[in-house]
């Protein structure tokens, strides 16, 4: 999963969003939201408007075209620290727990891929790719739309080049015509006048006919230049369309495709990337019987986390607590239920620390306790298993939080099948704070 980075595929209506990022954020400026394919003048995705409705939900004030993938990052400042420990008096719970929730952001952040402060974005350079192509594609078309008018303009000059040559041949036979002419005067001293004037205007004629014979070819030639620049022009741009066929095609062999389930179960191929939707059936595979509950995010501000749908006859359960936020002085409580009626009272558990201290909870007889000391981040794991075909639950949770680890072993009798677990609080009116998540896996 992403810790600093969410993703959402936008298909309409209130440009409206929820902020989960693990462990929230320090400042709203670090949050910033994007547009799969929306650039800035520089090439680079650029940051879309936004207003705060809530701390967890925001509205983006730009339109976001329809089926867009919206990402929105969390980034924070890798240049000071959110509390300076240099004044007297600053060393307060509040401060430590803030700069220690940023050196983790920075490390989701590395987690991510993302320690720079850059949205990776495998979708963006291959729509870029894919955009490559598309150049590449229409200058070959413009190249074979200049071959197409080169044979044309070869063609005019073909034809220039002929009704040129018809010229030539009729001056020459003018001149032919003239020269009898001329003869047939000389042999008659009676008709010279008369065939001197006709012998005249037949070399005129000649003349005439020369010329535009000359026009003809010398506009043979200029077509024929024409011809050789535009051929030359066209092999350019075709030259041009493969070479950025060849960098689109160079630029789509080093970007890696998303793996395929197959690719996943298998766990051997090391050139494609993981999707969460991979990810899950690559757990579900290589786990034999296991079912997994998608993710579940902690409701801030609630009393009590209730998961629903455990199908009845499963002889396992587990519930996998990561870096889960109890309430303020107050401990995290897990109970089991049948059909949404969660059992408070009949456990039988004890609960200790690495220290070895069970003073705080000689006994446990209301649920599993989770934690170490009030207040700490817990992760940690609670395995469930039937005994016998009765519906007798024996537990063993162990885990571990920000400055200790525990362990609670215990039992519990149900009058029927198992089919929800509760998250409480360990004390009464307090709420749960922002952070964690939960998983409720199971099997037969």
């Amino acid at each position: 999963m992403a810790f600093s980075l969410l993703t959402a595929t936008y298909t309409g209506g209130p440009q409206v969003f929820q902020l989960s990022f693990a462990l929230g954020y320090l400042e709203r400026s670090d949050v910033k939201v994007n547009v799969l394919g929306q650039l800035d003048a520089m090439g680079n995705l650029r940051d879309f408007a936004f207003t705060f409705n809530s701390a967890n939900e925001i509205t983006v004030t730009e339109t976001i075209p329809a089926n867009s993938t919206v990402r929105i990052s969390r980034t924070v400042s890798k240049t000071a620290l959110p509390v300076d420990f240099s004044a007297p008096g600053s060393a307060t719970r509040e401060a430590l727990d803030t700069n220690a929730r940023y050196l983790i952001m920075a490390v989701h952040e590395a987690l991510d891929g993302r320690l720079d402060g850059s949205v990776d974005n495998v979708e963006e350079i291959t729509a870029q790719v894919i955009a490559a192509r598309t150049q590449a594609a229409g200058s070959a078309t413009a190249a074979a739309s200049s071959a197409t008018a080169a044979a044309a303009s070869e063609s005019t000059v073909a034809a220039s080049a002929t009704s040129a040559a018809s010229a030539a041949t009729r001056a020459a036979t003018s001149e032919t015509n003239a020269a009898a002419s001329a003869a047939t005067a000389s042999s008659g001293l009676s008709s010279i006048t008369a065939t001197g004037n006709a012998a005249a205007a037949s070399a005129s004629s000649a003349a005439t006919s020369a010329t535009n014979a000359a026009a003809s070819e010398t506009a043979a030639a200029a077509s024929a230049g024409s011809v050789g620049t535009q051929a030359a022009a066209a092999a350019a741009s075709a030259t041009a369309a493969q070479t950025s066929a060849t960098a689109a095609a160079a630029s789509a062999s080093v970007i890696p495709g998303a793996a395929t389930q197959a690719q996943a179960t298998a766990g051997t191929n090391n050139n494609t990337y993981m999707t969460p939707l991979r990810t899950r059936q690559a757990m579900g595979s290589n786990t034999p019987g296991w079912t997994f509950s998608p993710e579940q995010t902690l409701t801030v501000g609630g009393f009590t986390e209730l998961f629903n749908g455990i199908p009845s006859g499963v002889n396992e359960v587990r519930v996998m607590l990561t870096e889960m936020m109890p309430p303020t002085s107050a401990f995290l409580r897990i109970r089991l239920g049948v059909n949404n009626a969660i059992y408070t009272s009949g456990y039988t558990t004890r609960w200790w620390l690495s220290t070895g201290d069970v003073s705080n909870s000689p006994g446990e007889t209301a649920g599993f306790f989770a934690g170490g000391q009030q207040n700490d981040t817990i992760t940690g794991t609670l395995t469930l298993i039937r005994l016998g075909s009765t519906n007798t639950w024996q537990g063993d949770l162990t885990g571990v939080t920000s400055r200790s680890s525990f362990t609670a072993v215990g039992r519990v009798i149900l009058p029927s099948a198992l089919t929800s677990i509760a998250i409480q609080s360990s004390a009464a009116g307090r709420t749960f704070r922002a952070g964690g998540s939960y998983t409720i896996a199971w099997r037969t």
